[in-house]
């Protein structure tokens, strides 16, 4: 449970979230900014990374098995694959926009096939780098 607005960002809020953030705080709706900071998902969010370059299909339905488990454990789930990817589709553009959300999560999730992704590799060296949680089973995110 959040006890004090000091514990949420706007970094936890999505785009709608924000935009009435600001014209509660420029009216003084001090109401409507309780209200807001109430509705935030303060889970820990965790980003999957695995293998997807030539298996799209199979990652996508290996993605989408360890993004249903990781909520059924409570978090909130970055899944690469259903990121917007409103790009030239190039490989570093994929890698571009991943590492944006990638930085913005608590723990990174990788999936048994990691070590086989040029990209899952990178992905890794930047949460370590970060000091990031890293897990390779569900199970060890049970607390």
């Amino acid at each position: 449970m959040i006890k004090t607005i000091d514990d949420i960002t706007t970094l936890d809020m999505n785009e709608s979230q924000v935009h009435d953030l600001a014209i509660a705080m420029a009216t003084g709706d001090k109401e409507r900014i309780k209200e807001l900071f109430s509705q935030v998902d303060k889970r820990k969010s965790i980003y999957i990374a695995g293998k997807i370059t030539g298996m799209e299909e199979k990652a996508f339905e290996l993605f989408g098995m360890a993004e249903k488990a990781l909520v059924e454990f409570g978090h909130r789930v970055i899944n690469p694959m259903k990121l917007p990817h409103d790009h030239d589709k190039t490989w570093s553009s994929y890698m571009r926009e991943c590492i944006q959300y990638l930085v913005t999560a608590d723990s990174i999730f990788l999936l048994p096939n990691w070590k086989e992704s040029p990209g899952a590799k990178v992905e890794f060296q930047i949460a370590t780098a970060l000091e990031m949680n890293v897990y390779f089973k569900v199970q060890e995110l049970i607390n």
